[in-house]
């Protein structure tokens, strides 16, 4: 996950479980943590700006009108075609030469949207743009003098008689992976490929995708009426129609890309992993918050229009660009962390801001846990803090200070986690007056939750856990 939200779920999960389970790598994280000063972070934001500005005064010179999407597509073509599972070295030496070409072509990319560098999501599809030809191009190079034995032996210093071995070892290799060799490599590849597709009965893979990718005949026509929202130049938010074309495996974030790439490449919006994973490419499609990865347009093919806004109860930023700083927050708020012994000092939910691990004889051994206790909590941490639950949510809406239903999620997934030792700080974070008793339990956050984690059964059973602890503390119990 390369976004906001892969950053943010890699450090809520990953780093927590490396710290967990990996007591070696952990300590040695805690340590580093402690040792090294936090970055200038105003510092760095200022170099990040500088090359913002030279890469945007070098699109302002750039007007010869090259499409960054036009060179993504021929970059992908071409990777797919000479770079894929049956290769040889002809192919990949005439990819490094078109990559070569496409990269003269890369230089002369004109912007289209020259309004700043505020979520200028064309600025960073070029970016990205550039670290593609730039790895296939050193992928291909690497492959092509790999499979190429002068390569070798002019870069080695080894004897005649060490080259010959290797030769021999080489072409042993190569008849062992291609009992029927013949002169034309690639010829042999070919003919091992059809015995393998015969044996399986299946048809080629490769030679369907890009007859489905190049084949228009099953094509059809949808409007995306898209909210757009840019507050440097609009006064209020206004409906924009784009007409698309569409096939059966088309996702609507597929669509959005294809608006993005033929006919608003101003337009911004959030993506990255395209499998439901990051959470970023969440929008409100047709009123209901949904990922667009996870949404595919064939849903909607009857009406012959879809509606795309950004999600509900945040600020919109730039299109379906929203302020999410808000839930980020509130996610932090509850610690989404394991709290060690010597961490729980603190007899309020006030002083946990300044709680740290420290090691103690807790950390000195490893956190065991059984495949029952980990069925406890298991489904409420698949939470990928897309925020859809949040733009369901008729409280959050109301009341701004609610916790909303992924914090609240991510707290009794803690709660149940057998390796925490913070039962009295989340319990005090539970019994808030903007907790679990805030919701009005109607559930439309499960609902639209595209990772089955069930807010609203999460929340329930905080408040259940919640009055058992206000009895038990009250009755004097630790």
């Amino acid at each position: 996950c390369n976004g906001l939200h892969g950053a943010n779920r890699l450090g809520s999960n990953s780093l927590t479980e490396t710290l967990v389970y990996g007591h070696r790598a952990g300590d040695m994280a805690v340590e580093f943590c402690r040792q090294t000063q936090p970055p200038n972070r105003s510092a760095l934001t200022e170099a990040a700006l500088s090359r913002a500005d030279a890469l945007m005064a070098q699109f302002d010179v750039a007007d010869q009108g090259q499409s960054c999407a036009q060179i993504r597509r021929e970059l992908g073509t071409l990777m797919e075609q000479h770079a894929g599972i049956y290769r040889h070295e002809t192919g990949l030496s005439q990819a490094v030469r078109e990559i070569a070409a496409l990269k003269s072509r890369y230089k002369a990319v004109d912007l289209k949207d020259k309004s700043g560098r505020v979520f200028n999501f064309e600025l960073m599809h070029w970016c990205e743009l550039g670290f593609m030809q730039h790895f296939g191009g050193k992928n291909r190079a690497a492959a092509t003098n790999a499979s190429t034995p002068n390569a070798r032996s002019a870069t080695t210093t080894t004897s005649s008689a060490t080259r010959l071995q290797r030769q021999r070892q080489t072409a042993h290799r190569k008849s062992l992976r291609n009992p029927c060799a013949s002169p034309n490599r690639h010829q042999a590849d070919a003919s091992m490929a059809a015995k393998c597709i015969q044996m399986a009965k299946c048809k080629p893979r490769i030679t369907t995708r890009i007859t489905t990718m190049n084949d228009n005949r099953d094509e059809k026509k949808i409007v995306f009426k898209i909210l757009r929202y840019r507050p440097e130049t609009d006064d209020a938010p206004h409906f924009v129609k784009y007409e698309i074309a569409w096939r059966h495996e088309m996702s609507v974030l597929d669509g959005l890309n294809a608006i993005r790439d033929s006919q608003a490449p101003d337009l911004s919006y959030r993506s990255s992993c395209r499998m439901a994973v990051c959470g970023s490419c969440a929008v409100m499609i047709d009123g209901v918050a949904r990922l667009a990865c996870k949404t595919f347009i064939r849903d909607f093919a009857k009406r012959g229009i879809v509606a795309i806004e950004p999600l509900e109860n945040f600020p919109i930023e730039r299109d379906l660009v929203v302020d999410i700083e808000d839930m980020i927050a509130k996610l932090e708020s509850v610690h989404p962390f394991i709290v060690l012994q010597d961490a729980c000092k603190a007899e309020h939910a006030q002083a946990a801001p300044n709680v740290q691990a420290a090691p103690n004889a807790q950390a000195a051994k490893p956190n065991v846990q059984t495949p029952q206790q980990l069925e406890k909590y298991r489904q409420f941490a698949q939470c990928i803090h897309c925020g859809c639950c949040y733009a369901a949510c008729p409280q959050y809406k109301l009341n701004r200070t609610f916790l909303g239903p992924a914090a609240l999620t991510l707290l009794w997934r803690y709660r149940q986690d057998n390796r925490d030792a913070g039962v009295r700080l989340r319990s005090a974070i539970m019994g808030q007056d903007s907790a679990v008793w805030s919701c009005t339990s109607v559930g439309y956050c499960t609902e639209v939750c595209p990772k089955l984690v069930d807010p609203a059964a999460a929340i329930q059973l905080s408040k259940e856990q919640s009055a058992f602890d206000y009895i038990g503390f009250a009755l004097g119990r630790k």
